[in-house]
């Protein structure tokens, strides 16, 4: 089994300030390839999906880009919206996605899950197409961890430059394919097409278990997501910090008998204790149910 550690990877570039970004992108823009990935929070710390990272490997070395910890960072576009300069990402949407999210629309984009698909592989995860094609084992172990914090840890550092510095020799092998079967073309538009990829909604999402209450409630069920996301919003917390979907499911139930947040069995302590919170929670529901 072969596992990479830090001390097997290419050297490594922190870029924490505008500054240094500057000198990164002054590199970088000269480059005719590059392989790109990014670390997000999407609604799991904090409301709406947050760029906290950008990897970008030159084939040299890997640009650990800290967008958290940056607070300008429109010189990106130099490099992300060239589209003369061919990014190497492997299954893009989300990435373009948080890439919207700061301003950044990508351009010259290679998905190379989708090429790795049209070449006949392995087109599922990245670890997967990884093992099969270069023969390294890699770990998803550090996805969630806090890409915040002030400093990188090492295991966070070989984490996110493993998300790169493989997509060099994946492209050069699914490159060869693609080309021998004549898909170039047909990979062009359906890259094109994915980086039109629209910017994440923050609407509230209704999953398939609770329509048939919501349609019992008369849409009341979603009106209560709502209110739960517009209270996440204000305080920049994921939804599900607020309430969980199983006490949206007893309010909604609970109709014209509803009277205080507090008595149900799923209600958050802090609305328990906190009697102005509770006061504007209940008003805000009761309105709803009562509608």
């Amino acid at each position: 089994m072969n596992r990479t550690s830090l001390a097997d990877i290419v050297p490594i570039v922190q870029v924490d300030d505008e500054e240094q970004l500057i000198e990164a992108v002054s590199i970088l823009k000269h480059c005719q390839v590059i392989a790109l990935d990014t670390e997000f929070d999407n609604m799991r710390t904090k409301y709406g999906m947050n760029l906290e990272l950008i990897q970008i490997f030159d084939g040299d070395k890997v640009y650990l880009i800290r967008v958290c910890l940056i607070k300008h960072i429109t010189v990106l576009k130099t490099i992300i919206e060239d589209s003369n300069i061919i990014k190497l990402v492997y299954s893009a949407s989300e990435d373009i996605q948080a890439l919207k999210s700061c301003g950044l629309s990508l351009q010259g984009l290679y998905d190379l899950q989708v090429a790795s698909k049209l070449a006949g592989f392995e087109s599922g995860s990245f670890i997967k197409i990884i093992k099969e094609l270069i023969g390294v084992t890699l770990t998803k172990d550090e996805q969630k961890s806090n890409w915040r914090a002030k400093k990188l840890s090492d295991k966070q550092m070989a984490y996110a430059a493993n998300d790169v510095i493989y997509n060099f020799k994946l492209y050069t092998i699914i490159k060869k394919v693609i080309y021998a079967d004549q898909k170039e073309e047909i990979l062009n538009e359906k890259n094109t097409a994915i980086e039109k990829t629209p910017p994440n909604k923050l609407a509230p999402k209704l999953k398939p278990k609770y329509r048939d209450l919501n349609i019992a409630t008369n849409g009341k069920f979603f009106k209560l997501l709502e209110l739960r996301d517009q209270l996440a919003k204000k305080r920049n917390v994921p939804p599900y910090y607020i309430f969980d979907e199983d006490l949206v499911a007893e309010l909604a139930r609970s109709g014209d008998t509803f009277e205080c947040i507090s008595s149900f069995r799923n209600c958050p302590g802090t609305y328990k204790s906190d009697s102005q919170e509770k006061s504007f929670i209940n008003r805000e529901i009761k309105n709803i149910l009562t509608s």
